[in-house]
C-alpha cells in the first residue's frame, strides 16, 4: 500500500502545465501545502487544556477563518462553555470583560496592551482571565483556570525580537466515578496543573535573499501530586533563494533544524533529548509547488530518517488544485501534551516517542471566489500509538497504552464559504477507519465527526455565531478486557454578541442547547445546558 500511495504522489509529476494566479487576499488559501485539517474550536473548555501563549497582541476577533487551519487527527473536545470575543480598534488598550452564567460559573477577562506608534518600536501587553463553574447536580463536577500572561515585540535594525511570560493554574476534579457507590471529598477528587511558560523568538528581515526565524521556548509543569514536566524546545528556519532572477518561479533551499528536551519525574524518572534537521528544495511556481527533503531526527541514541515530500498542480485556474505529500516525523509524548489531551491521568503515567508516517492525496480550490473546498484521502502509520484507557485500580484516573502499529484512513472534506464580511459559513466531515496490531480497538478515538460554524454580522452591530457538532460512537476498554461504546452526539450552540457602542458591548452565549450528557471519557459526562451573559468595555 505504501509503493501505491508513493508512486500516486510521483506520478503528480506529470501532469501538464497550465497557468495559475496567486490568490487575493480575501479568498481561501488554497495556495500552502496541504495538512489535514479543522475548524479551529473558538470556546473555553470545561476540560482545561494547557495552552501555550502566542507572542503577539491579545485578538478578540472571532470569524470563520478565511483559510484551512492546520490541526492533528484525533477528535475534538467538546467545549459547552464559551465566552464571546470581540475585536480591537487601533485606539483600543485595554478591554475588561465580566460575565456569569447558570451551574455557578464566573468569567472575568482582562486585557492591556501598548502597541506601535510612530516613536516607539516597541509593543507590550498582559492578559488575565478566570474562568470557574460548580455543578451542584453532580458532586464534583466542576473547575477553576486562572492564566496570566505578558508580552513584548520589539522591531529592531535585523528583525522583530519577541518574548513572552506566562503562569497558568487549573483545577480540575476526578468526578467520574459512580455516585450511588462512591464518595470523595473535593481534596480527594481535586487536581491541579501548575503551568509556568516562558519564551522568545528571532524573525530576521529579508537580507541578500536569506530568511531567518529562530525561536526558544520553555515551560514546567507541576500537578497537586508533585509530578514533574520540563520541556525546552529550540528552533529555527532558514530559507535561502538560490537563483535571484525576475522569473516568477522561486528555487529555494530551506533548513530547519531543532532540539528538543523533555524531563519527566514523578516516582519514575524520565529524560530525553533530540536533535532535528530538515534540509528541503523547493520550487515554487505559478502552477507547481514541489517540496523534497528528509527530516534526519536523532533521540537518545538512536536515529530515524523521514520522508518529506510535497507536491501540488494548479490543474483549472484557481478552481482545481491536486495536492499530495509524503510526510513523517517523531514526538514526545509528554506530561504536558497528554494532560492537555485528558486531565484526569493517573500518577506515573508511560511518556514514550511515537513516529508518525503520512500519505495524503487530495483536490482543493475555489468554485466561486466566495466557495472554497478540500477534499482529500490521507493514511497515517503511527509507530508507538498512544491510547488512553481507565485505570483498572481507579476507574476515575485513565494511564496511557501504546498499540505498535496504528493506521489510520481518513476521509476529510471541508467546505468554506465568504460573504464579504456579513456571512461566513464552514463545514468539515472526517471518516476514520483504524487498525491495529495489539490493541482491540482504537480507544478513546471516534469513527467519525462533523463540524458546522456560521456566522452573521447584521449591520456591525449584531454578531451571531451559531455551532454544530457531530462526534460518531466511542470505544472503551473495559477492565475485563471487553469493549463498550459510548454513544455518540450533537452538540448545538449559539453566540450573540451586540455591539451598544464601539466601547460598550454584552455577549450571550448557549451552549449544549440540546442539553446532552455526553461522554468524552468514560465515566466524565459533560455538562447540560450552560449560559453565560456578559459585559465587554474597551478603553
Amino acid at each position: 500500500m505504501n509503493r501505491y500511495w508513493l508512486i500516486l504522489c510521483l506520478l503528480s509529476s506529470a501532469i501538464s502545465y497550465i497557468d495559475a494566479q496567486s490568490l487575493k487576499s480575501e479568498e481561501v488559501d488554497i495556495v500552502k501545502p496541504y495538512q489535514p485539517t479543522l475548524a479551529e474550536a473558538l470556546k473555553i473548555k470545561y476540560l482545561p487544556d494547557l495552552p501555550k501563549f502566542t507572542v503577539n497582541k491579545p485578538s478578540f476577533e472571532y470569524q470563520i477563518p478565511p483559510k484551512l487551519l492546520n490541526l492533528k487527527y484525533h477528535s475534538p473536545n467538546l467545549s459547552p462553555v464559551a465566552v464571546g470575543t470581540e475585536k480591537y480598534n487601533d485606539l483600543t488598550k485595554m478591554a475588561i470583560s465580566l460575565g456569569g452564567g447558570n451551574r455557578n460559573t464566573s468569567y472575568a477577562n482582562i486585557n492591556y496592551h501598548n502597541q506601535f506608534s510612530a516613536k516607539s518600536k516597541s509593543a507590550y501587553g498582559i492578559t488575565f482571565n478566570n474562568i470557574s463553574s460548580n455543578s451542584n447536580k453532580l458532586a464534583n463536577q466542576r473547575f477553576n483556570k486562572r492564566d496570566i500572561n505578558a508580552y513584548t515585540v520589539h522591531n529592531l535594525k535585523l528583525g522583530d525580537f519577541s518574548t513572552y511570560l506566562g503562569l497558568n493554574s487549573h483545577d480540575v476534579y476526578f468526578y467520574g466515578y459512580d455516585h450511588t457507590v462512591e464518595t470523595y471529598s473535593k481534596n480527594q477528587a481535586s487536581q491541579n496543573f501548575l503551568n509556568f511558560t516562558s519564551g522568545l523568538k528571532f524573525d530576521k528581515k529579508k537580507f541578500n535573499d536569506l530568511d531567518y526565524k529562530a525561536s526558544l521556548d520553555f515551560n514546567y509543569l507541576i500537578n497537586k501530586f508533585n509530578a514533574t514536566d520540563m520541556n525546552i524546545n529550540f528552533k529555527s528556519w532558514m530559507t535561502k533563494l538560490l537563483f535571484n532572477t525576475d522569473s516568477i518561479d522561486q528555487h529555494k533551499l530551506n533548513v530547519d533544524f531543532g532540539v528538543k528536551t523533555n524531563n519527566y519525574k514523578d516516582s519514575i524518572q524520565t529524560n530525553r533529548f533530540m536533535v532535528k534537521i530538515n534540509p528541503k528544495y523547493v520550487y515554487d511556481s505559478k502552477a507547481w509547488y514541489l517540496s523534497a527533503g528528509v527530516d534526519f531526527t536523532t533521540t537518545n541514541g538512536k536515529a530515524y530518517l523521514f520522508p518529506d515530500f510535497v507536491a501540488e498542480r494548479t490543474l483549472i485556474k484557481k478552481k482545481l488544485i491536486f495536492h499530495n505529500g509524503w510526510r513523517g516525523y517523531l514526538d514526545f509524548n509528554t506530561l504536558t501534551s497528554m494532560s492537555n489531551l485528558n486531565p484526569f491521568l493517573a500518577s506515573n503515567v508511560s511518556l514514550q516517542n511515537t513516529r508518525y508516517e503520512n500519505i495524503y492525496s487530495g483536490f482543493k480550490g475555489l468554485i466561486t471566489t466566495q466557495f472554497g473546498y478540500n477534499v482529500n484521502f490521507s493514511r497515517t502509520i503511527i509507530r508507538n500509538a498512544p491510547l488512553l484507557v481507565n485505570d483498572t485500580n481507579d476507574m476515575r484516573k485513565f494511564i496511557i497504552i501504546y498499540d505498535p502499529v496504528l493506521t489510520v484512513n481518513n476521509l476529510h472534506l471541508e467546505f468554506t464559504y465568504k460573504r464579504f464580511d456579513k456571512l461566513q459559513l464552514m463545514l468539515t466531515a472526517d471518516y476514520f477507519d483504524y487498525t491495529l496490531k495489539k490493541e482491540a480497538k482504537a480507544w478513546h478515538k471516534p469513527s467519525g465527526k462533523i463540524n458546522f460554524s456560521t456566522i452573521y454580522n447584521l449591520g456591525n452591530k449584531i454578531n451571531i455565531r451559531a455551532e454544530i457538532y457531530f462526534v460518531d460512537r466511542i470505544p472503551v476498554k473495559l477492565a475485563n478486557a471487553q469493549t463498550l461504546y459510548i454513544k455518540g452526539t450533537t452538540d448545538i450552540n449559539l453566540h450573540i454578541n451586540y455591539s451598544y457602542s464601539s466601547n460598550i458591548s454584552i455577549f450571550l452565549n448557549l451552549n449544549n442547547l440540546a442539553s446532552v450528557k455526553w461522554e468524552r471519557w468514560y465515566h466524565y459526562k459533560t455538562y447540560g445546558f450552560n449560559g453565560l451573559f456578559g459585559l465587554k468595555l474597551k478603553f
